[in-house]
């Protein structure tokens, strides 16, 4: 008698499954969208900045799972969740699923339906809230395959893999400790945890790995360690590895690929991974300067704000902490949305830059500029610098992390124009 696979099975039962009738009821074989429901692309996903835009209502995706990880048992407040990566006709995503009862819908090599995901900064997340179904699968291109995200917690290959990874994502990585920071204290959600930071460093670059609570003081100054689901943080533009409460640290005896590494400093630069090369290209136009009243409340990131009136009186309102406040009280903020050009492939895109990195613009080239309300003025500051050469990591269109390129040559230049 002949055995069925588990995909045979699953297909077999397709027909009596409640979840894939939900889903034909709202797909045909044209891939007609559900009705009242936003689907988005996995690139529309991408490109939507979840501190800065407003997000849909009901956001929906429909993809093919590439792979799955095993279920995670929730312990004491945590929930049990598991993690996937899914992938359309335009990329690929990671998903943390917090709902134990979805995980026999997510079959790799299927198609899955998300109805009501929570959008996350470089990953979606599926919720009770959500709605989870099962679909026919369809074809994904060969270099969305090739170039699919990793699953949420799998070792990466180097430490410049892992610092090039988007901002939140959760990843195990290898490296050998060569500094390691006085233990300290600091608060966390009221409550006052032990932290300390680590220096690491492999063949490719190296990392400052913050860890926190019982990880602290558990290893020494040139041993080699693995530390499984640890998340990339951007700290002052700067990224950062950093234990989460489901990461483990072990110390490890030997590897192959960490053996031969230096257990000086010598290419330890403050909080900048060494050997990181970051991709360069131009800023070569201007689209839009908007300056805008932001929020003063550090938590809300400098969210900009809205004008509400109150008892006759205009007020700036944060929609996200809902606050009012005075003009007078707020954060002058800044972005400008610029043509950036890239120097590997030569394709351009629009990029959005805030005050911090277009503060760092001016400075970079010796100009002296104060940040105004005043567009006009704001917007023929910046044309006066550009073309503007610089590093970058690019997460969601938006420049987070920057450097300037050829200074002594844009200075050789102003002064060749008079300028001082």
């Amino acid at each position: 008698m002949q055995v069925k696979s588990h995909n045979d099975k699953v297909q077999a039962s397709l027909k009596e499954n409640s979840a894939t009738v939900y889903a034909k009821h709202y797909f045909s074989n044209h891939d007609m969208n559900p009705k009242g429901l936003n689907m988005l692309t996995i690139n529309e996903i991408k490109q939507i900045d979840v501190e800065k835009d407003d997000i849909p209502a009901t956001p929906s995706v429909k993809a093919v799972v590439l792979s799955k990880s095993q279920l995670e048992k929730g312990t004491g407040n945590t929930k049990p969740k598991f993690y996937a990566v899914i992938a359309d006709e335009t990329g690929s995503i990671s998903v943390t699923i917090y709902n134990d009862k979805d995980y026999d819908k997510f079959i790799v090599g299927f198609g899955v339906v998300l109805i009501n995901i929570l959008l996350k900064q470089s990953y979606v997340a599926v919720t009770s809230r959500s709605d989870v179904a099962i679909c026919k699968s369809f074809a994904i291109p060969d270099d969305v395959t090739k170039n699919a995200v990793s699953l949420p917690g799998q070792e990466v290959p180097s430490l410049k893999s892992a610092m090039l990874s988007p901002v939140k994502t959760i990843l195990s990585v290898k490296a050998k400790v060569v500094k390691v920071s006085p233990s300290t204290t600091k608060s966390f959600n009221g409550t006052e945890l032990a932290f300390q930071e680590l220096a690491l460093k492999d063949n490719t670059g190296s990392a400052t790995l913050s860890v926190w609570d019982q990880m602290v003081n558990t290893c020494e100054t040139g041993q080699l360690i693995r530390v499984n689901k640890c998340r990339v943080r951007l700290f002052n533009d700067v990224k950062k590895l950093s234990t989460t409460r489901d990461s483990t640290l072990e110390v490890i005896n030997h590897d192959d690929t960490l053996d031969d590494v230096s257990s000086e400093e010598e290419d330890i630069n403050g909080d900048e991974p060494a050997n990181l090369e970051l991709p360069s290209g131009t800023l070569v136009a201007v689209f839009e300067v908007d300056p805008y009243l932001a929020c003063p409340r550090s938590a809300c990131n400098n969210k900009k704000l809205i004008t509400v009136l109150e008892k006759e009186k205009y007020l700036m309102q944060c929609k996200n902490c809902m606050s009012r406040y005075r003009g007078d009280n707020c954060n002058l903020y800044i972005r400008s949305t610029m043509l950036l050009k890239s120097n590997h492939d030569g394709d351009t895109k629009k990029v959005t830059i805030f005050k911090p990195n277009i503060l760092k613009m001016f400075e970079s080239r010796g100009v002296s500029s104060t940040i105004t309300a005043d567009k006009n003025e704001m917007f023929e500051n910046l044309l006066e610098i550009i073309p503007f050469d610089i590093k970058y990591t690019l997460i969601n269109n938006t420049i987070k992390e920057m450097k300037a390129t050829c200074l002594l040559f844009w200075m050789l230049i102003r002064f060749r124009r008079g300028h001082p």
